[in-house]
């Protein structure tokens, strides 16, 4: 029910909560207001004194402080804001790695015992430049990237059909899959490389490409 003459709101019964932000503390809104809230000024910055600037400036600022004042009770969060905001910069700031890893098909793994000529066509079929190495329960055992072929292709006995068991490089850098894509770059950056796999409890779940990072625009 609404009754405007005498500004009382009612929904169901219940009456709503009046809170006003006024320049005149005895205003009649000011008097029939549960809160009212002093936004007096002594003069506009208008030179006649007509135009409402600075009380617009201290209502402006008396709303910020509500703002602020209700995040801090509630204990919100920039994960809070990133879920209300999600296509924001800071709603791409808070994306996981399990929101931009590549899985199934897209995954990029081979078993130990594959022969380097099938793992090459893999790879370039893929287009990572990056094969993770996983064992029969998809446990990690290692990487085998486009700069480790080009440099066994520098030795002297080079052969198509050896294991890539024997080529693999082991213990590569990981990240869990509820980690921040952020701290992924960071990682990236920090060891200069360009992906990552992800792991959870020792087996490979997903695998990250700097690309990826790029094209969701975090950065």
């Amino acid at each position: 029910m609404r009754r405007c003459r005498n500004v009382v709101i009612e929904f169901g019964g219940d009456r709503a909560k009046i809170v006003s932000i006024t320049g005149r503390i005895d205003s009649t809104l000011a008097k029939i207001s549960d809160v009212a809230l002093d936004a007096c000024v002594s003069s506009e910055a208008c030179p006649l004194n007509l135009a409402p600037t600075s009380s617009t400036t201290v209502a402006m600022a008396m709303g910020d402080a509500l703002a602020i004042a209700l995040l801090k009770t509630r204990g919100f969060r920039e994960e809070d804001f990133a879920n209300l905001h999600p296509s924001g910069s800071l709603g791409r700031r808070f994306y996981l790695v399990k929101d931009l890893m590549h899985v199934g098909d897209r995954l990029p793994t081979i078993s130990p015992e594959t022969p380097l000529k099938e793992a090459v066509i893999r790879m370039s079929k893929l287009g990572f430049g990056t094969l993770i190495i996983v064992g029969p329960k998809q446990e990690l055992v290692g990487i085998f990237t486009d700069g480790d072929l080009r440099r066994y292709f520098q030795t002297s006995d080079v052969s198509l059909t050896i294991s890539i068991s024997k080529l693999l490089i082991r213990n590569p850098k990981t990240i869990g899959p509820e980690r921040l894509a952020m701290e992924a770059l960071k990682i990236m950056e920090q060891n200069s490389i360009t992906s990552l796999v992800v792991a959870e409890s020792e087996k490979v779940v997903g695998f990250l490409h700097l690309h990826d990072i790029l094209k969701a625009k975090i950065v």
